[in-house]
């Protein structure tokens, strides 16, 4: 169990349609939002913004914080 995954998400992301279709059309506003998941979550699965990712596509092991528990 890893904090950093709530599901196996496979790439899916919940992204308004309007920045969806932005994306779909602007490669950099694309990029932008790949940049901006790497700054914020360390999210970098194809190895764009690091030099090494774990098996999930994080860059670095530093503290996790957990939003929340689900009891289960």
């Amino acid at each position: 169990m890893d904090a950093r995954h709530f599901t196996q998400s496979a790439g899916l992301v919940a992204v308004h349609p309007v920045a969806d279709a932005l994306a779909d059309e602007f490669g950099v506003f694309a990029w932008r939002l790949r940049a901006e998941a790497f700054v914020r979550f360390g999210c970098d699965p194809e190895g764009a913004f690091s030099d090494t990712q774990d098996e999930l596509g994080f860059a670095g092991r530093g503290p996790v914080r957990v939003w929340a528990r689900v009891a289960g």
